[in-house]
């Protein structure tokens, strides 16, 4: 188990669970490494269960997904339940304002500039996973500044291990990567770091943050060369601190102090505390590993304009993502993942959610 990824052990879990024969059945966020055809495929399963007479408690913050298969919806907010309603004759627009507390429209998300010089160039990469097999074979593309190129694929197509290794934590078998025309090979994470590479993780509990740390702890190791926070081999506590307050005031983190432990935040909070850390200064690559996994309307609306600032300010974005919608609105390119292969590189605009999903399961 320990060397599956975060979506291999989710689907394994939904088979479990079907598996039991449970009277009640309870889902937290099931399909969120799930390609739409499998997402409408696990819906027919659930419908068939609740004629069945079974009971499905289906926790999800996608609303499409509420209309899709619930009949009842609760909306909770700050562990509070605010309504139940029918889901027929309901609103979505009003439910998202009821979740998030007031009323809610999306930010205008800033439009892309023209892109400029390539950041990183990848050539003819292969990368094998924890037990060795090849999981990434020949990766072959570039991304611009000024550019957001999405990645789409089934969870466990080489995703992560492109990432890893594009950042320095795992050693490619083949290719070449340069970052701004320059080799990376041998370099150290914290090298690249410096180089200018930001990274938002798919794992925020156990690679985004150190839970027991203090939210100060968290966000100081990258200014850790600042004079105003270090000097003369001290730490500045009370500079820390108040730089600590600003990343959370800058980027909404709510409920806790720089002194707090980052588990007394929520999920979302967390996130955003992750992502305020990465893009407090414009990085010149960031990598975006499904930066809005768990995060409410309001928080995915959040990361959203932060992201495309970043790439109005510059920054050339490679995202991650198993919401093919997220990907389709930001990305500027898309590049299609199916067996560690890439097997499309297309502009979004020609992009729609049903083809994406047949690319990434070949059967396109």
């Amino acid at each position: 188990m320990a060397h599956l990824s975060v979506g291999a052990r989710q689907r394994l879990e939904i088979m479990r669970l079907l598996y039991r024969k449970a009277d009640v059945l309870i889902f937290d966020e099931p399909t969120s490494v799930l390609t739409p055809q499998e997402a409408d495929d696990l819906f027919r399963v659930l419908r068939r269960l609740a004629g069945q007479g079974r009971t499905i408690i289906f926790i999800t913050h996608k609303l499409r997904e509420v209309f899709a298969l619930a009949e009842h919806v609760t909306v909770m907010r700050r562990g509070r339940i605010i309504t139940t309603v029918p889901t027929k004759g309901s609103d979505p627009q009003a439910l998202a304002s009821l979740i998030v507390g007031e009323q809610f429209e999306r930010p205008q998300l800033q439009e892309a500039a023209e892109r400029g010089d390539a950041v990183i160039d990848v050539e003819g990469l292969s990368v094998c996973d924890d037990l060795g097999s090849l999981s990434l074979r020949e990766a072959t593309f570039t991304v611009h500044a000024g550019e957001i190129v999405g990645v789409a694929g089934i969870e466990g197509s080489g995703q992560r291990e492109l990432v890893e290794a594009l950042l320095g934590l795992r050693h490619p078998v083949a290719g070449n990567i340069r970052l701004h025309g320059r080799p990376v090979a041998g370099t150290s994470v914290w090298n690249r770091r410096k180089r200018g590479i930001a990274f938002i993780s798919e794992d925020r509990d156990g690679e985004g943050a150190c839970l027991p740390a203090t939210l100060a702890e968290n966000v100081f190791p990258l200014a850790r060369y600042d004079p105003e926070l270090a000097r003369g081999g001290r730490l500045r506590i009370s500079a820390i601190a108040a730089f600590a307050r600003s990343v959370l005031a800058r980027f909404n983190v709510r409920g806790a102090a720089p002194n707090s432990p980052a588990r007394s935040l929520s999920g979302g909070n967390l996130q955003r505390l992750v992502v305020g850390r990465e893009i407090r200064k414009t990085p010149r690559l960031l990598l975006a590993s499904h930066p809005t996994r768990g995060v409410d309307v309001r928080g995915i609306a959040f990361i959203h304009e932060q992201l495309t600032q970043a790439r109005a300010a510059g920054a050339a974005t490679l995202l991650i993502s198993e919401e093919l919608s997220e990907l389709i609105e930001l990305s500027d390119r898309l590049l299609v993942i199916f067996e560690g292969r890439i097997v499309a590189d297309l502009p979004a605009a020609q992009a729609t959610p049903e083809r994406l999903g047949l690319l990434m399961t070949g059967a396109a």
